[in-house]
């Protein structure tokens, strides 16, 4: 169903389809309207309203014709002698209207010459037309076997034509109404959607103000109205297909118009692209640009004009008068609130929030500048408090790190003096203070980088680097003290260059530290990955081990100087080096990044590709 909401050829079916349900639903209802304005839904003829309007109408003829004779006779006698109405009421005229008319139960006159009139008319009805001195009791109806070719025996052939038709459209009408909702929803649950993306998609008719394309749909529907009525009065079945092109363009914006009001609702713009929204929000830029005291002349000049409007009117003149008292006191208890807030963040209390949902713009401004202010001075003191903790980590650090090897240097010298000079374990001894002196060596030269590398205070020669070509050398410096760990390397490395600017020694001293780090920390007999890859319009390269102590640190952490994951600190490590690392790499302008899960650890940098 997703892919076919997001097909526009199933969207064009849909609507061609719609067109289709709503056509023959039209057909069907304007035919039964037809039929029920002629009054052709009866079960026959002798019960539809077509038939009962005809007979209703020559009874009222019958009573008219009666009463002329009676009026021109002035007698009951002339009535009774004659036995002759004019025309189409006279004995023998030719017409399926039967009628008997009695005076003191015996027929004065009648136009059926049969037995038992009763028996042969189709639907018996009575009536009784009264003057001065006498009654006269008439029973009238039709012909059951409509023998007579007259208005009634062409009403039972049209009515015959148009009922045998009734069921179907009935069905019709029904079918095509629900297949068209059917349809008319899956149109709105498809609109604005597009296949490979979740947004929706909007066009020029989703961008027309809503307000404003309610006003022309509220045009349009008063044209329609007019139109329709006009060409109500050519209602038939034979011009239905003619008034099936102003339906379907009227059907048609309908249906454009509530597509795109499902598009707006679903992206959100049903109220924020509106003229009225738009004039709100100026209005509010407007009053946000200006200044505090040109905003309380404006809200005076409106308090001065409504008071001279209301002034004539006592009603609304209070009505104003109290909303202003109302105003003002509201305005005071937010000061007041913003004094109370003040007070208890001046006294100490950093945590203490104004409460501002309701208040004024400004007042509540204010309250957010006051809250921010506590906030930043808890962050402040929170921030100062970690940088003492880490400056005493650091001095703590600095001296175990730097009293290790000069402690195993003045213990291998105090040695040495003791033994005569042919010992051969003095050269034993010399290899040790070597690799001790080396170890405090670089411990000093990374402390030195350190600081520069912290404080920005070195310079930066940039040139195209391949970073493919950086850490494929990498891989084949380390690939001793890798194998002596027992660590195997799994690279995704791509062929074709990946390429950065970048100073080539600062760049190799990332890579190195990363692989040193990796070296030292790695759990001896598993894998390190190593991948590179360029991924929007930057080149990524990563390094992911198991680590052999467990993690228990945050990343941010982990990068601050003489922090290690090994916290018993057996290794010969310094701590400084994924700290330089990434000073280096936002040196030059790129971005360095840790992550741990459990013993996973994942070192990412980042650099801008160059292109070319």
């Amino acid at each position: 169903m997703n892919r076919l909401k997001e097909s526009l050829a199933a969207k064009i079916v849909a609507y061609f389809l719609l067109v289709a349900f709503a056509c023959a639903f039209a057909v069907s209802a304007g035919y039964l309207v037809i039929c029920a304005d002629a009054g052709y839904l009866g079960t026959d003829y002798f019960h539809s309203g077509s038939f009962k309007n005809s007979l209703q109408s020559d009874y009222y003829s019958l009573l008219n014709a009666v009463s002329q004779y009676e009026d021109s006779a002035q007698s009951d006698a002339y009535l009774e002698t004659s036995a002759q109405l004019p025309g189409y009421f006279a004995p023998g005229a030719y017409t399926n209207f039967l009628y008997q008319v009695e005076h003191e139960g015996v027929v004065v006159f009648t136009n059926y010459s049969g037995e038992d009139f009763r028996s042969a008319v189709a639907d018996v009805n009575t009536g009784v037309y009264s003057t001065t001195s006498s009654e006269y009791y008439i029973t009238y109806g039709v012909d059951a076997s409509l023998s007579a070719k007259d208005e009634y025996l062409a009403g039972s052939q049209q009515f015959d034509r148009y009922y045998r038709y009734v069921p179907l459209a009935v069905v019709a009408a029904a079918v095509s109404l629900v297949l068209g909702i059917a349809v008319f929803v899956f149109s709105l649950s498809a609109a604005g959607r597009r296949r490979g993306t979740a947004e929706i998609r909007l066009n020029v008719l989703d961008r027309i103000p809503f307000d404003l394309l309610c006003l022309g749909m509220v045009l349009l529907f008063s044209l329609a109205v007019s139109v329709t009525d006009s060409l109500s009065y050519y209602l038939s079945s034979a011009n239905l297909p003619y008034l099936l092109v102003p339906f379907v363009f009227y059907g048609t914006a309908l249906f454009l118009f509530f597509v795109t009001l499902a598009k707006r609702v679903k992206a959100g713009t049903l109220i924020r692209d509106t003229l009225i929204a738009l004039l709100i929000r100026g209005i509010a830029a407007l009053l946000r640009n200006i200044g505090l005291l040109w905003k309380l002349v404006l809200l005076f000049i409106l308090y001065a004009l409504l008071s001279v409007l209301f002034f004539n009117s006592p009603l609304l003149y209070l009505s104003l008068q109290v909303l202003a008292l109302i105003l003002l006191c509201w305005w005071g208890v937010q000061a007041a609130s913003l004094l109370k807030g003040a007070r208890r963040i001046a006294e100490g209390d950093l945590d203490y929030k104004i409460e501002n949902r309701r208040m004024f713009w400004n007042l509540k401004k204010l309250a957010d500048y006051l809250n921010n202010v506590g906030q930043g001075m808890s962050r402040a003191v929170s921030a100062q408090l970690k940088s003492e903790r880490f400056r005493a980590e650091l001095i703590t650090n600095v001296s175990h790190d730097l009293k290790t090897p000069l402690t195993s240097i003045i213990n291998y010298i105090d040695l040495l003096k003791k033994e005569p000079a042919d010992n051969p374990k003095i050269a034993e001894y010399v290899e040790v203070l070597d690799r001790k002196s080396q170890w405090l060596k670089k411990l000093t030269e990374d402390l030195v980088e350190a600081s520069k590398a912290s404080t920005g205070n070195i310079s930066i020669r940039r040139e195209k680097i391949d970073v493919t070509e950086l850490l494929r050398q990498a891989m084949g410096e380390f690939s001793e003290k890798l194998e002596g760990r027992s660590l195997e390397v799994v690279a995704d490395i791509p062929e074709t260059p990946l390429s950065v600017s970048a100073d080539g020694r600062y760049l190799w001293r990332i890579i190195d530290n990363i692989f040193s780090n990796v070296c030292k920390y790695a759990l001896p007999g598993t894998r390190v990955y190593l991948d590179a890859r360029e991924e929007d319009s930057a080149v990524v390269f990563s390094v992911k081990n198991i680590s052999a102590a467990r993690l228990n640190i945050d990343p941010e952490e982990l990068l601050e100087r003489f922090v290690r994951g090994d916290e018993s600190r057996t290794t010969e490590g310094s701590g400084l080096g994924l700290a330089i690392a990434r000073d280096l790499t936002q040196l030059q302008g790129g971005s360095f990044s840790l992550n741990i899960d459990g013993d996973l650890f994942k070192a990412t940098v980042s650099f801008p590709a160059l292109k070319g």
